[in-house]
Protein backbone atom coordinates (compact mmCIF):
# COMPACT_ATOMS: atom_id res chain seq x y z
CA UNK A 1 0.00 0.00 0.00
CA UNK A 2 1.39 3.31 -0.98
CA UNK A 3 1.79 5.91 2.03
CA UNK A 4 -0.93 8.11 1.39
CA UNK A 5 -3.19 5.38 0.81
CA UNK A 6 -1.78 3.74 4.25
CA UNK A 7 -2.33 6.73 5.74
CA UNK A 8 -6.22 7.27 4.73
CA UNK A 9 -6.50 3.57 6.02
CA UNK A 10 -4.85 4.57 9.42
CA UNK A 11 -7.09 7.48 9.65
CA UNK A 12 -10.19 5.74 8.83
CA UNK A 13 -9.33 3.10 11.59
CA UNK A 14 -9.06 5.41 14.31
CA UNK A 15 -12.09 7.28 13.33
CA UNK A 16 -13.66 3.45 14.04
CA UNK A 17 -11.61 3.18 17.35
CA UNK A 18 -13.13 6.34 18.51
CA UNK A 19 -16.49 5.65 17.54
CA UNK A 20 -17.34 2.30 17.71
CA UNK A 21 -17.04 -0.19 20.18
CA UNK A 22 -14.92 -3.27 20.33
CA UNK A 23 -15.70 -6.44 18.17
CA UNK A 24 -14.33 -9.33 18.36
CA UNK A 25 -14.44 -12.74 15.91
CA UNK A 26 -14.70 -15.71 18.67
CA UNK A 27 -16.83 -16.71 21.26
CA UNK A 28 -17.65 -19.15 24.50
CA UNK A 29 -13.61 -19.84 25.53
CA UNK A 30 -12.20 -17.95 22.72
CA UNK A 31 -13.24 -14.33 22.98
CA UNK A 32 -11.75 -13.19 19.63
CA UNK A 33 -9.73 -10.46 18.64
CA UNK A 34 -10.20 -6.51 17.92
CA UNK A 35 -9.66 -5.12 14.74
CA UNK A 36 -10.51 -1.56 13.31
CA UNK A 37 -11.71 -1.02 17.30
CA UNK A 38 -10.47 -0.09 20.82
CA UNK A 39 -7.41 -2.30 20.55
CA UNK A 40 -5.57 -2.31 24.02
CA UNK A 41 -4.68 0.49 26.07
CA UNK A 42 -0.84 1.54 27.00
CA UNK A 43 -0.70 1.01 30.85
CA UNK A 44 -0.12 4.76 31.54
CA UNK A 45 -3.44 5.30 29.69
CA UNK A 46 -2.38 8.12 27.57
CA UNK A 47 -2.02 5.75 24.06
CA UNK A 48 -3.19 2.24 22.65
CA UNK A 49 -2.13 -0.41 20.16
CA UNK A 50 -4.93 -1.16 17.56
CA UNK A 51 -4.96 -3.38 14.75
CA UNK A 52 -5.76 -2.38 10.67
CA UNK A 53 -6.47 -4.72 7.90
CA UNK A 54 -4.20 -4.08 4.99
CA UNK A 55 -4.92 -6.98 2.54
CA UNK A 56 -2.73 -9.40 3.29
CA UNK A 57 -0.95 -7.73 6.24
CA UNK A 58 -1.64 -5.66 9.05
CA UNK A 59 -0.98 -2.05 10.02
CA UNK A 60 -0.05 -1.60 13.96
CA UNK A 61 -0.51 1.89 14.87
CA UNK A 62 -0.35 3.96 18.25
CA UNK A 63 -2.59 6.42 18.86
CA UNK A 64 -3.07 9.40 21.43
CA UNK A 65 -5.92 8.48 23.77
CA UNK A 66 -6.99 12.41 24.09
CA UNK A 67 -7.49 13.07 20.55
CA UNK A 68 -7.05 9.79 17.98
CA UNK A 69 -3.70 11.18 16.42
CA UNK A 70 -1.33 8.65 15.13
CA UNK A 71 1.95 8.81 16.64
CA UNK A 72 3.41 5.59 14.57
CA UNK A 73 2.51 2.34 12.74
CA UNK A 74 4.36 -0.60 10.93
CA UNK A 75 3.25 -3.20 8.97
CA UNK A 76 3.18 -7.09 9.54
CA UNK A 77 2.87 -9.82 7.03
CA UNK A 78 -0.43 -11.83 7.18
CA UNK A 79 -3.57 -10.63 9.20
CA UNK A 80 -3.03 -10.16 12.88
CA UNK A 81 -5.35 -8.69 15.73
CA UNK A 82 -5.54 -7.13 19.61
CA UNK A 83 -6.88 -10.40 21.21
CA UNK A 84 -10.14 -10.13 24.05
CA UNK A 85 -9.36 -12.02 27.15
CA UNK A 86 -12.64 -12.14 28.30
CA UNK A 87 -16.28 -11.90 26.86
CA UNK A 88 -16.75 -8.66 28.57
CA UNK A 89 -14.03 -7.10 26.11
CA UNK A 90 -11.11 -6.83 27.55
CA UNK A 91 -8.47 -6.63 25.73
CA UNK A 92 -4.62 -8.14 25.77
CA UNK A 93 -1.62 -8.53 24.55
CA UNK A 94 0.30 -6.22 25.75
CA UNK A 95 3.12 -6.87 28.90
CA UNK A 96 3.01 -4.77 31.92
CA UNK A 97 6.27 -2.56 31.17
CA UNK A 98 4.54 -1.73 27.72
CA UNK A 99 7.56 -3.32 25.58
CA UNK A 100 6.20 -6.47 24.21
CA UNK A 101 2.48 -6.97 22.38
CA UNK A 102 1.60 -10.07 20.89
CA UNK A 103 -1.12 -9.96 18.37
CA UNK A 104 -3.00 -13.21 17.19
CA UNK A 105 -3.90 -14.64 13.63
CA UNK A 106 -7.60 -14.30 13.45
CA UNK A 107 -10.04 -17.37 14.21
CA UNK A 108 -13.58 -18.13 13.15
CA UNK A 109 -15.75 -18.69 16.55
CA UNK A 110 -15.23 -22.20 17.58
CA UNK A 111 -13.54 -23.39 14.82
CA UNK A 112 -10.47 -25.69 16.27
CA UNK A 113 -7.42 -24.92 14.35
CA UNK A 114 -4.46 -27.35 13.89
CA UNK A 115 -2.50 -24.59 13.56
CA UNK A 116 -1.67 -21.31 15.96
CA UNK A 117 -0.20 -18.27 14.99
CA UNK A 118 0.69 -14.92 16.95
CA UNK A 119 2.64 -11.71 15.99
CA UNK A 120 4.82 -10.33 18.50
CA UNK A 121 5.81 -6.41 18.20
CA UNK A 122 8.78 -4.94 19.81
CA UNK A 123 7.39 -1.99 21.28
CA UNK A 124 10.53 -0.43 22.89
CA UNK A 125 12.38 -0.40 19.29
CA UNK A 126 9.08 -0.52 17.24
CA UNK A 127 9.98 -3.15 15.24
CA UNK A 128 7.87 -6.65 14.41
CA UNK A 129 9.80 -9.34 16.28
CA UNK A 130 9.29 -13.36 15.92
CA UNK A 131 6.18 -14.53 14.35
CA UNK A 132 5.03 -17.78 16.34
CA UNK A 133 3.51 -20.90 14.55
CA UNK A 134 2.24 -23.52 16.93
CA UNK A 135 0.60 -27.06 16.60
CA UNK A 136 -2.59 -26.84 18.01
CA UNK A 137 -5.37 -24.57 18.39
CA UNK A 138 -4.16 -22.07 21.12
CA UNK A 139 -5.48 -18.59 22.22
CA UNK A 140 -3.47 -15.73 24.27
CA UNK A 141 -3.78 -15.49 27.62
CA UNK A 142 -1.47 -13.04 29.47
CA UNK A 143 1.97 -12.18 29.75
CA UNK A 144 4.43 -11.81 32.23
CA UNK A 145 5.34 -8.36 33.53
CA UNK A 146 8.43 -7.97 31.23
CA UNK A 147 6.80 -9.55 28.23
CA UNK A 148 9.60 -12.79 28.64
CA UNK A 149 6.65 -15.33 29.47
CA UNK A 150 3.60 -16.08 27.13
CA UNK A 151 0.54 -17.45 28.35
CA UNK A 152 -1.80 -19.56 26.16
CA UNK A 153 -5.04 -21.11 26.32
CA UNK A 154 -5.03 -24.36 24.57
CA UNK A 155 -8.40 -25.62 23.64
CA UNK A 156 -8.79 -29.22 23.57
CA UNK A 157 -11.60 -30.98 22.61
CA UNK A 158 -13.43 -30.09 19.11
CA UNK A 159 -16.93 -30.66 20.77
CA UNK A 160 -16.66 -29.00 24.05
CA UNK A 161 -14.79 -25.82 23.15
CA UNK A 162 -14.94 -24.57 27.03
CA UNK A 163 -12.50 -27.25 27.57
CA UNK A 164 -8.75 -26.04 27.95
CA UNK A 165 -5.56 -25.71 29.75
CA UNK A 166 -3.18 -23.60 30.26
CA UNK A 167 0.53 -23.27 28.65
CA UNK A 168 3.55 -21.10 28.72
CA UNK A 169 5.90 -20.12 25.74
CA UNK A 170 8.79 -18.76 26.46
CA UNK A 171 10.01 -15.79 24.35
CA UNK A 172 13.40 -15.45 25.07
CA UNK A 173 14.44 -18.86 24.07
CA UNK A 174 11.60 -19.69 21.53
CA UNK A 175 9.88 -22.73 23.00
CA UNK A 176 6.33 -23.98 24.25
CA UNK A 177 7.33 -25.50 27.75
CA UNK A 178 5.78 -28.65 28.14
CA UNK A 179 4.46 -28.47 31.42
CA UNK A 180 0.50 -27.17 31.93
CA UNK A 181 0.35 -24.42 34.19
CA UNK A 182 -2.08 -25.94 36.66
CA UNK A 183 -3.39 -25.60 40.21
CA UNK A 184 -1.14 -28.48 41.85
CA UNK A 185 -3.93 -29.30 44.24
CA UNK A 186 -6.24 -30.60 41.01
CA UNK A 187 -5.54 -33.77 39.78
CA UNK A 188 -6.87 -33.24 36.61
CA UNK A 189 -4.78 -30.79 34.02
CA UNK A 190 -7.57 -29.75 32.17
CA UNK A 191 -10.47 -26.82 33.20
CA UNK A 192 -13.66 -26.20 31.48
CA UNK A 193 -15.44 -22.85 31.38
CA UNK A 194 -15.41 -19.24 29.48
CA UNK A 195 -13.64 -16.11 30.63
CA UNK A 196 -16.02 -13.52 31.76
CA UNK A 197 -14.09 -10.64 32.80
CA UNK A 198 -10.24 -10.16 34.54
CA UNK A 199 -8.32 -8.58 37.09
CA UNK A 200 -4.60 -8.06 37.09
CA UNK A 201 -2.37 -7.23 40.60
CA UNK A 202 -0.57 -3.82 40.38
CA UNK A 203 3.17 -5.00 38.51
CA UNK A 204 0.83 -7.59 36.64
CA UNK A 205 2.39 -10.37 38.41
CA UNK A 206 -0.90 -12.24 39.07
CA UNK A 207 -3.75 -12.34 36.25
CA UNK A 208 -7.22 -13.42 38.04
CA UNK A 209 -9.42 -14.29 35.55
CA UNK A 210 -13.78 -14.88 36.10
CA UNK A 211 -14.88 -18.19 34.45
CA UNK A 212 -18.19 -19.43 33.85
CA UNK A 213 -18.04 -23.53 33.77
CA UNK A 214 -21.20 -25.11 31.31
CA UNK A 215 -23.35 -26.07 34.63
CA UNK A 216 -23.27 -22.76 35.69
CA UNK A 217 -20.76 -22.67 38.35
CA UNK A 218 -18.26 -20.22 38.46
CA UNK A 219 -14.68 -20.12 39.32
CA UNK A 220 -11.29 -17.64 39.84
CA UNK A 221 -8.28 -18.78 37.63
CA UNK A 222 -5.17 -16.64 39.60
CA UNK A 223 -2.16 -16.99 37.33
CA UNK A 224 0.85 -16.05 38.87
CA UNK A 225 2.74 -14.84 35.28
CA UNK A 226 6.65 -15.08 37.15
CA UNK A 227 6.58 -18.21 38.55
CA UNK A 228 3.89 -20.24 35.83
CA UNK A 229 1.70 -21.00 38.71
CA UNK A 230 -1.77 -21.22 38.99
CA UNK A 231 -4.30 -21.43 41.49
CA UNK A 232 -8.39 -22.18 40.64
CA UNK A 233 -10.73 -20.89 43.55
CA UNK A 234 -14.07 -22.50 43.10
CA UNK A 235 -17.38 -20.05 44.23
CA UNK A 236 -20.19 -21.05 46.71
CA UNK A 237 -22.99 -19.75 44.10
CA UNK A 238 -24.51 -23.06 42.46
CA UNK A 239 -26.15 -21.16 39.67
CA UNK A 240 -24.53 -17.99 38.01
CA UNK A 241 -25.09 -18.01 34.72
CA UNK A 242 -28.14 -15.27 35.21
CA UNK A 243 -25.76 -12.89 36.86
CA UNK A 244 -22.00 -13.54 36.30
CA UNK A 245 -21.64 -11.22 33.11
CA UNK A 246 -22.59 -8.54 35.70
CA UNK A 247 -19.72 -9.11 37.28
CA UNK A 248 -16.87 -6.99 38.21
CA UNK A 249 -13.24 -7.92 40.02
CA UNK A 250 -10.54 -5.47 41.38
CA UNK A 251 -7.63 -5.95 43.42
CA UNK A 252 -6.88 -4.51 46.38
CA UNK A 253 -3.84 -1.74 46.54
CA UNK A 254 -1.50 -3.73 49.15
CA UNK A 255 -2.71 -6.82 46.33
CA UNK A 256 -4.03 -9.13 49.34
CA UNK A 257 -7.47 -9.11 48.51
CA UNK A 258 -9.22 -9.50 45.13
CA UNK A 259 -12.94 -8.25 45.36
CA UNK A 260 -15.15 -9.69 43.41
CA UNK A 261 -19.03 -7.86 43.02
CA UNK A 262 -22.18 -8.25 41.07
CA UNK A 263 -22.92 -4.15 39.67
CA UNK A 264 -26.02 -2.89 41.04
CA UNK A 265 -27.08 -1.81 44.37
CA UNK A 266 -27.86 -5.28 45.80
CA UNK A 267 -25.25 -7.33 44.18
CA UNK A 268 -23.58 -10.19 45.23
CA UNK A 269 -20.27 -9.86 46.73
CA UNK A 270 -17.03 -11.70 47.81
CA UNK A 271 -13.61 -11.72 48.64
CA UNK A 272 -11.03 -13.86 48.07
CA UNK A 273 -7.49 -13.46 50.27
CA UNK A 274 -4.72 -14.11 47.78
CA UNK A 275 -2.64 -15.17 50.41
CA UNK A 276 -4.72 -17.89 51.67
CA UNK A 277 -7.46 -18.55 48.93
CA UNK A 278 -10.36 -18.17 50.82
CA UNK A 279 -13.19 -16.40 50.06
CA UNK A 280 -15.48 -14.76 52.03
CA UNK A 281 -18.99 -13.96 51.06
CA UNK A 282 -20.77 -10.92 51.81
CA UNK A 283 -24.80 -10.34 52.74
CA UNK A 284 -27.00 -8.21 50.15
CA UNK A 285 -27.40 -5.19 50.59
Amino acid sequence: MKRPLLTLAIAIAVTAVLAVPAAGDGGGANPGVSVLSGGVLAPNGKTRYVAIPDGGRTVVAQILVRNGAVLRSLSLDGLYGVPYVTNDGTAGGLSFNGRVLVLSAFAGPLLQRRTSAFAVVDIKRWRPGKTLRLSGDLTFDALSPKGRMLYLIEHTSLRDYSRYRVRAYDLASGRLLRRTIVDRREASKEMAGSPVTRATSSGGGWVYTLYVRPNGTGFVHALDTLHREAVCIDLPWHEMTAWIYDARMWVSRDRTKLYLRQLGVNGRRATIDTRSWKTTVSSLV
